[in-house]
């Protein structure tokens, strides 16, 4: 499917932006992760905030710790680094609700230890806008641990 999107620079919505917010950076979320691949890679259904799904190539998942406590989330994508589609415990109060994004440009080699580093996380496009579309997490990517790191979501955004 294709989408023409239009962008109208004097909507007050546009003019009245006021930033994007981010957490201090923290090194606590600059974790060691290891990549382990799928062999062969899945295939995983990804729903997107108008209830649409695709099938998405998942390479693999990757494994770290967050406060002592283990964790896991699987990748997307089938390009030369790693994507991620993940909600934490901050999402609704300090982040944007149904989760945040963070890519990974080089992907690991199996079995590689890497530097995870969540002050990256960013929002979705649909945090911004009603008239963008955006992946959810699917529910392995819904971490019980708080990530207070990368890019917040400001009240005066909400709504």
């Amino acid at each position: 499917r294709y989408v023409l999107r239009l962008a109208d620079n004097e909507s007050e919505v546009r003019k009245n932006f006021a930033g994007r917010a981010w957490y201090d950076v923290d090194d606590n979320f600059r974790v060691q992760a290891k990549f382990v691949p799928y062999d062969p890679p899945r295939k995983m259904p990804i729903v997107n905030v108008l209830d649409e799904v695709s099938d998405e190539v998942v390479p693999g998942y990757v494994e770290f710790l967050v406060s002592g406590r283990p964790q896991r989330l699987d990748a997307v994508g089938d390009d030369k680094g790693l994507f991620f589609i993940f909600r934490d415990a901050t999402a609704g109060e300090t982040t944007y609700g149904p989760g945040r994004l963070l890519y990974v440009e080089e992907k690991p080699k199996p079995g590689e230890f890497f530097k995870l580093d969540f002050n990256r996380a960013y929002n979705p496009p649909c945090a911004f806008s009603e008239f963008t579309t955006c992946p959810l997490p699917p529910k392995q990517n819904i971490l019980p641990v708080r990530i207070d790191a990368g890019e917040k979501y400001a009240p005066s955004k909400a709504g």
